[in-house]
């Protein structure tokens, strides 16, 4: 918190790591004319929030707030990593099982390589315009409208996660119950399905946690649920990953083939689906903020180490997933069904865990999305209006994404319908069409035919992923089934 009483302002770090790299400080180029007696506590939070460490406030004769920059590549790397390592990983086992495993390693790579590349032109655009935010690169590339683009993208992509949330949230709980044979009956019913069950469920989840949480002005309180969600995460890998050879052992013993490849419509939904598990370039720009040394060639090392980390987590959780249950494999792999004779204790404490930390993060992202809305209706930061203002739009948010959770069950198609549209907008078109403004005079021939052709290539997957799951959710496309899928 900011105390006005101090001349310092400190924040919650999450990647700080000792290694060889030294600590300096440096004063970013849009902190050149601050005025520091004029920070308020809100602001002070919104600071904290974007990964920096230390704000000197103390008043001297050379005027500028300097800011301490302790991260490191690999501390920069594990942060992005971790933005990208999320509920939406557990569902890549589902995408290898819907297109055969060949396909699914194609498309993971092929996600990765995209993604890879409009990371590193994100980075050259705003080393070369000199920017320090997303919004603020946009804005000097494709205008104002460009600006009001990306934030009505934006919006539409955190709508669209909340929604995720919610499935997602639903589906943990409603699992969770049947394992614990509690109302076993309405709640697997109620996992795949519209029921009063499944609306008494999502609606005591929204009022006891996602609401009261969500209606805070303030992000601070949140700021330990990332590194909890990841946590668990990983703490679900482990568990999958130890007792995986019993289920591969049950898998053949029950004769269930492998698919290797199945060539349909479910393609362009599994390279959605991998879009959007390495979806990360919304940290891009605060970390960048924090790193000791921060030029271009560090930046773009840092989005080397990141997707290639990312590729091979995920390579191994879907795979070994994927051999483990085949046929069978459930749209969110903590919905695997136990072993013969046991009760699956260590799976029951994950789902427990990550519901809890889906309905936090649900508030976590009711916040930019609250204070995009009101930027883009001209309505300024949230702390320059009265409170009701804030309240009516986060009630606004939870319900329509509650109530979209209530008729929408499908955890899979929600990941591929947010990844085709929202991950396409955010993490290709826009940072693409950044890149190619802002290198009009001097761009390589060869890299901007690279681009336009991943461009379109992403464009055309993403959205042909997206727009056939709607078709198939409104019962205007069946999807032909391809082996054991």
């Amino acid at each position: 918190m900011c105390d006005t009483t101090t001349s310092k302002i400190t924040k919650f770090n999450f990647s700080r790591f000792e290694d060889e790299d030294e600590i300096y400080t440096k004063t970013p180029k849009n902190f050149q004319s601050l005025d520091l007696d004029s920070i308020k506590s809100s602001d002070a939070e919104q600071f904290k929030f974007r990964g920096l460490e230390t704000y000197d406030q103390t008043p001297t004769a050379t005027g500028p707030m300097k800011i301490i920059q302790s991260g490191t590549i690999s501390s920069s790397t594990l942060v992005l990593v971790s933005t990208s390592l999320g509920v939406g990983v557990l569902s890549l086992p589902y995408a290898f099982q819907q297109t055969g495993l060949l396909n699914g390693i194609v498309a993971l790579l092929m996600g990765g390589f995209i993604y890879w590349w409009f990371l590193r032109v994100l980075v050259e655009a705003s080393y070369k315009l000199g920017t320090h935010e997303f919004s603020e690169t946009v804005s000097r590339t494709l205008g104002k409208r460009g600006a009001k683009l990306f934030q009505l993208a934006f919006i539409i992509y955190i709508i669209g996660c909340l929604i995720n949330y919610q499935i997602t949230a639903a589906s943990f709980v409603t699992n969770l119950l049947v394992q614990l044979d509690y109302h076993a009956e309405e709640a697997l019913h109620a996992h795949s399905n519209f029921s009063n069950f499944r609306v008494l469920i999502i609606a005591l989840c929204n009022l006891a946690c996602i609401l009261p949480v969500s209606l805070a002005k303030s992000l601070y309180h949140l700021r330990h649920t990332s590194a909890l969600i990841v946590g668990v995460v990983i703490y679900t890998i482990i568990i999958i990953l130890i007792q995986a050879p019993p289920y591969i052992a049950n898998a053949n013993e029950a004769d269930q083939g492998i698919l290797w490849t199945c060539f349909n419509p479910s393609i362009f939904s599994t390279f959605a689906v991998m879009l959007f598990a390495y979806n990360c370039n919304t940290n891009l720009f605060p970390i960048r903020m924090e790193l000791n040394s921060p030029t271009e060639n560090r930046m773009k090392r840092i989005c080397d180490r990141t997707i290639s980390t990312d590729g091979f987590i995920f390579g191994v959780i879907s795979v070994v997933s994927y051999l483990s249950f085949r046929g069978s494999t459930t749209p969110i792999i903590t919905d695997r069904p136990a072993l013969p004779g046991t009760t699956d204790i260590f799976m029951n404490i994950s789902r427990i865990l990550l519901c809890l930390s889906v309905m936090f993060s649900i508030a976590i992202r009711i916040h930019p999305c609250r204070q995009q809305i009101l930027f883009l209706w001209g309505f300024g930061k949230e702390e320059h209006h009265h409170g009701y203002l804030n309240n009516l739009l986060t009630i606004l948010l939870v319900s329509v994404s509650a109530l979209i959770a209530m008729i929408f069950p499908s955890v899979y198609d929600s990941v591929t319908i947010v990844g085709g549209y929202g991950t396409v907008l955010t993490g290709i078109l826009i940072p693409g069409m950044v890149y190619l403004a802002s290198t009009k005079a001097d761009r390589p021939m060869m890299k901007t035919l690279i681009t336009y052709l991943l461009m379109v290539l992403g464009t055309l997957m993403g959205f042909t992923a997206a727009t056939f799951t709607l078709l198939k959710r409104l019962d205007l496309y069946r999807v032909p089934e391809c082996g054991n899928a």
